[in-house]
Order: C-alpha cells, then sequence, then structure tokens
C-alpha cells in the first residue's frame, strides 16, 4: 500500500478556512480581482471585503504564508509595473519594534520585497521611517481615536541620511490594509520635510 503523505497530513493537520479559500487560486485569478480607487490621498488595490483577499491579508500577516504572499505580491507588482514614476523608493509602513519582535517580519516588507522583478526599477529602504510607539490597532478603534492614536506615531530616523536618499525622488509609501488612511498619512506627514518630488500611498486592500 501506498502512503499518500499529503493527505495524511491534511488529516492530522487540516487546513484554515483561509487556507481554503486561496487554495488553489492562481495569482492571475487574483489579478481580476484588482478594484484599485482613490479615497483622499491613498491608492487602493483590492476590495477587502472580498473573501480571498481578506484570507490573504489574514495569512500573510500572522503567519507569512507563502502562497498569501505570492498572491498579494502579483497585485503590487501589476501595480507598480503602470506607476508612472520612474525608479521610486517604496517604503512600507513599519511595525513598532514591540510588534516586529513578536511577529518576526514586516508583513508589508514581504510583500514589496516579493513584487519586485528586473523589470520595476524600484529600491527598499525600510531604516527611514520608525515608529515611535507601539499603537493599538486601528480597527478596534473609532474615528476619532485612530487620529489621536497615529498623532505621532512616525519619526524620521537620522534626518540628514534621509534627505539625502528622499530629496528628489518618487516615494510610494505601501501599507497592506487601509481602514480610514490615517495611518498612511501619518507616516507622509513625517517624511513631507525630507524634500521629495512627490508622496504617493499605496494599501493593498481596502
Amino acid at each position: 500500500m501506498i502512503l499518500d503523505y499529503k493527505r495524511i497530513l491534511s488529516f492530522l493537520f487540516p487546513p484554515s478556512e483561509d487556507e481554503l479559500q486561496i487554495a488553489g487560486v492562481l495569482p492571475n485569478d487574483f489579478l481580476q480581482l484588482i478594484y484599485v480607487q482613490q479615497h483622499d490621498d491613498v491608492t487602493t488595490l483590492l476590495p477587502y471585503s472580498n473573501a480571498r483577499v481578506r484570507s490573504a491579508i489574514h495569512l500573510l500577516k500572522f503567519h507569512n504564508h507563502p502562497h498569501a504572499k505570492k498572491l498579494l505580491a502579483t497585485v503590487l507588482h501589476q501595480y507598480l509595473c503602470t506607476s508612472p514614476h520612474t525608479s521610486p523608493i517604496l517604503i512600507p509602513i513599519p511595525l513598532s519594534s514591540k510588534r516586529l519582535r513578536e511577529r518576526g517580519y514586516n508583513q508589508v516588507t514581504e510583500v514589496i520585497q516579493s513584487a519586485l522583478s528586473k523589470e520595476i526599477p524600484a529600491t527598499v529602504v525600510k531604516n527611514i521611517l520608525v515608529r515611535t510607539r507601539n499603537t493599538t490597532p486601528q480597527t478596534s478603534l473609532s474615528r476619532q481615536e485612530r487620529l489621536t492614536n497615529m498623532k505621532d506615531a512616525f519619526a524620521v530616523k537620522n534626518i540628514q541620511n534621509a534627505q539625502k536618499i528622499i530629496s528628489g525622488r518618487h516615494i510610494i509609501l505601501i501599507d497592506d490594509v487601509m481602514t480610514t488612511g490615517t495611518t498612511l498619512k501619518a507616516a507622509k506627514t513625517a517624511l513631507l520635510s525630507l524634500g521629495a518630488a512627490s508622496i504617493t500611498c499605496v494599501a493593498l486592500a481596502h
């Protein structure tokens, strides 16, 4: 009798509901879900209301799931290929040092790095923008509380060096999920004094 190890593993460790949602979904299928919208100063790429999008975000955020990362990276890659800016600097929204230690990775950085290819001459910069404190998750707060929660939540590390890198360049700030846009706007505010040619805010989903 030949043992079917995949079936045995599936029986012992059944996939989660999120994993079942994206099982068998190909990157090209996921691209069909793209629904680019503008919300004030933020460009969003996918509808968070879609079950597959929601599952991919959850799996990436809390498990660094490789297939979820691939699906989301395909969408970001598509967006970057159509960006009008030449050689932009991509800056992921940083986690607090506490949350980064707990999780072990920044899910947005993971997607950005997976999305890049030779045809996208972009640079990822992770050591300029920092979180000054461990903020409360935005989804659990009211609109007014979100504004207060993100006030002065970001700062620039080594301003003189940051100005040399950022000055005159096109910046794309990237987050995973936008609720009200408060996080991205607070991060953008922290970068405004560095002399960038432009700062575009992008969220994978809304």
